[in-house]
C-alpha cells in the first residue's frame, strides 16, 4: 500500500469519527486521483472504508472527477448543489491533512460561496506533521511541494494571498 493511500485512510478516520460523533449527517469524498498501490480514484477509496467503519451507503456522495485542489472545491461544489441545491447549504465540515489545510483554506476562501461557513478539521499523517516532516526525505519532499504549489496558486491568481495562522491546526490536529 502506497504512503498516499495510508494517508488517506487515516484521513477517513477522522470523517467516521465526526459523522458518528453526529457532526454531519452526509459525507462528501473528493478527488479523482488514483494512487499507486490502488486501483479505486481517491475518493472512492474513502467511501470503501467509511462503509468498512459502518458509514451507510445512502450517507455518502462522492466526486471522483477533481485532480487537485480547486477542482476538489469547485467539483465538490456540484456534488453538493445537485444532491442538495447548493443555496440550501450552510455550513460544511472540512477534513484534510494539516499540511494542506492552508492551500485547501485559501482555496475555499476564494471560490466557496460566502453564505456557506466551513469548519476546518486538520489531521495529521505520518511523514508531515509539524515536529517531523523535516526528518524523512518523504516529509521535506511533501512540504516542500506543498510550499510550491501555495506560491504557484497565488502566482497565477488562482487562490487569494491572505495570511493564515495554522497554529491552533497544528496544535489540535488528531494523529492517526
Amino acid at each position: 500500500m502506497s504512503q498516499e493511500v495510508v494517508r488517506l485512510c487515516s484521513t477517513v478516520s477522522k470523517v467516521v469519527q465526526l459523522y458518528q460523533e453526529g457532526r454531519a449527517g452526509k459525507i462528501l469524498f473528493s478527488g479523482g486521483v488514483i494512487w499507486e498501490g490502488s486501483s479505486l480514484t481517491e475518493s472512492h477509496l474513502l467511501k470503501e472504508k467509511a462503509i468498512e467503519q459502518g458509514v451507510p451507503k445512502k450517507d455518502i456522495l462522492v466526486e471522483d472527477l477533481s485532480l487537485h485542489t480547486k477542482e476538489n472545491v469547485l467539483s465538490s461544489m456540484l456534488v453538493l448543489d445537485r444532491a442538495f441545491d447548493l443555496h440550501n447549504i450552510k455550513r460544511v465540515i472540512v477534513v484534510t491533512t494539516a499540511f494542506h489545510m492552508r492551500r485547501l483554506y485559501l482555496t475555499l476562501k476564494t471560490y466557496m460561496p460566502d453564505w456557506i461557513e466551513f469548519t476546518l478539521c486538520a489531521v495529521n499523517d505520518r511523514t508531515s506533521r509539524i515536529d517531523n516532516w523535516f526528518k524523512t526525505d518523504r516529509g521535506r519532499y511533501k512540504v516542500k511541494s506543498e510550499t510550491n504549489r501555495l506560491i504557484d496558486y497565488v502566482k497565477r491568481g488562482v487562490i487569494v494571498d491572505d495570511y493564515v495562522d495554522l497554529t491552533e491546526f497544528h496544535q489540535n490536529a488528531t494523529t492517526e
